[in-house]
C-alpha cells in the first residue's frame, strides 16, 4: 500500500514538472511582448522591450527596454533599461493583493522595488523604487537640454502613487550624487558658466499632477553652497517650466567673481561672506530674479 501511494505522488510530482516545463517553453512570450509593448505605449510615449524570457522561480526577464517621448525635442530615449527582472510575490495573493518584485540595471547602475495594488479595494497602484550608482552622464535629457549640464553617480530613493487610470497622484523623491559637477548651460541665461564642482549634491522633493515641490535641493563644496527650495511646475518642452524658487548662494573665494557677477543680475551685494539669497521666478528659459 505504501509502495502505491508513493507512485501516486511520483506521477503527480512528474505530471507537475513536466506541466511547468511545457509552460516555461511553449509559453508565447514574443506574443507577450508585442502586447505588453502595445499596452504600454499610451498617448505620448512610446514604449519598446527588445527580449522577453522567463525565469525561475518563475518570472519575467526583459532586456533593452526603451521609453521616448513622440515629437519630443530632445533626441533619444527618456528611460533605458539594460535589463529587467520581475517576479510576483504569491503569498500576497493569499491576503488580495497583487505585488510584484523587480531588479535591473540601467545607466552602469542598479534599480530595485516593488509595485503593489490591493485587488479586493481596488485603489490605487503604490510602488517603491531604490537607485544605486546610477552614471547621469549616460541619461541624454540631462545633457541636451541647454540649460544645464550634470555629471555624477546618483542614488536615491521614491515612492509614487498612480490611479486606475495611470494618473500620478503624489510621488515623493530622495536623491543624492557624491560628487556631482553642475554646468550652466546657455539657455539658462544666468552669469554662471563655469563647472560647480559638488563633495555632495542631495535634495528632498514631492510631486503631484500639477508641480514639483522642492523641500531641499543641496550642493556643498569646496567653498561653494548652494541652497535651492520652491516650486516647479513642469511643461513641455522643458525649457517652459515654470519657476518659483528661493536661491542661497555662497562662495568667498573659489567664485568669487561670479558671485559678484550675479549680484549685479539681481541687484545685490553679496555679504562678508560671499553670500547671496534671493528669488527665481518666470520660466526656465528665460528666469527673473526677484528680493
Amino acid at each position: 500500500m505504501r509502495h502505491i501511494i508513493l507512485q501516486v505522488i511520483g506521477y503527480v510530482v512528474y505530471g507537475f514538472v513536466v506541466f511547468i516545463v511545457f509552460l516555461y517553453v511553449m509559453f508565447p512570450y514574443e506574443l507577450l511582448r508585442q502586447r505588453l509593448n502595445a499596452w504600454l505605449s499610451q498617448d505620448a510615449i512610446q514604449f519598446d522591450i527588445a527580449q522577453l524570457s522567463s525565469t525561475f522561480p518563475p518570472g519575467l526577464h526583459a532586456r533593452q527596454i526603451r521609453a521616448q517621448v513622440k515629437r519630443q525635442q530632445v533626441p533619444g530615449p527618456v528611460l533605458q533599461l539594460d535589463t529587467l527582472h520581475a517576479w510576483p510575490e504569491w503569498l500576497a495573493l493569499l491576503s488580495g493583493r497583487l505585488q510584484v518584485h523587480f531588479a535591473g540595471t540601467l545607466y552602469s547602475g542598479r534599480i530595485a522595488g516593488d509595485i503593489r495594488y490591493p485587488i479586493a479595494a481596488a485603489t490605487a497602484w503604490e510602488g517603491q523604487v531604490r537607485l544605486e550608482a546610477l552614471d547621469v552622464t549616460q541619461y541624454p535629457p540631462l545633457q541636451q537640454n541647454g540649460t544645464l549640464t550634470v555629471r555624477g553617480k546618483l542614488g536615491g530613493e521614491a515612492a509614487v502613487t498612480v490611479s486606475r487610470a495611470g494618473a500620478l497622484q503624489q510621488s515623493k523623491v530622495m536623491v543624492r550624487l557624491q560628487p556631482a559637477v553642475l554646468t550652466p548651460g546657455e539657455a539658462l541665461q544666468l552669469p554662471l558658466t563655469r563647472e560647480i564642482a559638488c563633495d555632495t549634491l542631495q535634495g528632498n522633493a514631492t510631486r503631484d499632477p500639477q508641480q514639483w515641490q522642492i523641500e531641499a535641493l543641496t550642493c556643498q563644496g569646496n567653498d561653494v553652497f548652494i541652497d535651492v527650495r520652491g516650486v516647479v511646475r513642469p511643461q513641455n518642452p522643458l525649457p517652459n517650466s515654470v519657476l518659483n524658487l528661493r536661491l542661497q548662494v555662497r562662495s568667498e573665494e573659489a567664485f568669487k567673481q561670479e558671485i559678484a557677477l550675479l549680484g549685479s543680475w539681481v541687484r545685490q551685494r553679496p555679504d562678508r561672506r560671499g553670500e547671496l539669497s534671493f528669488g527665481l521666478r518666470g520660466q526656465l528659459r528665460q528666469p527673473r530674479p526677484v528680493r
